[in-house]
């Protein structure tokens, strides 16, 4: 039947890598059955899955804003670049997200109610994010965790 690259480990980290190239045994409209790496077949959501020849993007390098781990923020800009294709890089991006803390959505609620201006939605769009605590560790986990999501290039803003 073929090959397939995981692009999205999904739930699935245990059983499968991002960017390796699985067998297809079988498969349906919803789902592929793939050996892993152990030996064991399985069915994965094709959604995990893209074409042989398609470039992913990967983290390369990432910039926080503001200082998070000598004073504590509540909001910070991130400038990520980003490789589509790791080996053999294809393509490069810097791009642009931000988190920000529930302290900070917290603060900005209670501003606007203490103003006269009606209380609005906090839009934080597919380029914010929110952490309990910004710190150089959590935001590097957060773009770890969406890169291994193949989430990445819609999460960040080219710049």
């Amino acid at each position: 039947m073929g090959h397939v690259c995981c692009a999205r480990v999904a739930d699935y980290a245990a059983a499968l890598s991002r960017g390796n190239t699985y067998e297809v045994l079988d498969g349906n409209e919803r789902n592929l059955k793939i050996r892993t790496e152990e030996g064991r077949v399985r069915w994965f959501p094709r959604t995990c899955f893209v074409p042989v020849d398609t470039p992913l993007w990967y983290l390369v390098d990432f910039r926080i804003g503001a200082d998070v781990d000598a004073e504590p923020c509540a909001e910070t800009e991130v400038t990520v670049v980003l490789q589509q294709g790791e080996s053999e890089p294809v393509h490069s991006e810097t791009r642009w997200c931000y988190f920000v803390t529930p302290e900070y959505l917290r603060l900005r609620f209670e501003e606007q109610a203490l103003s006269s201006q009606p209380i609005l939605p906090v839009q934080l769009g597919l380029n914010g994010m929110v952490l309990p605590v910004l710190n150089h560790s959590n935001i590097a986990q957060a773009l770890r965790y969406l890169e291994m999501q193949d989430q990445l290039s819609v999460c960040t803003k080219p710049l």
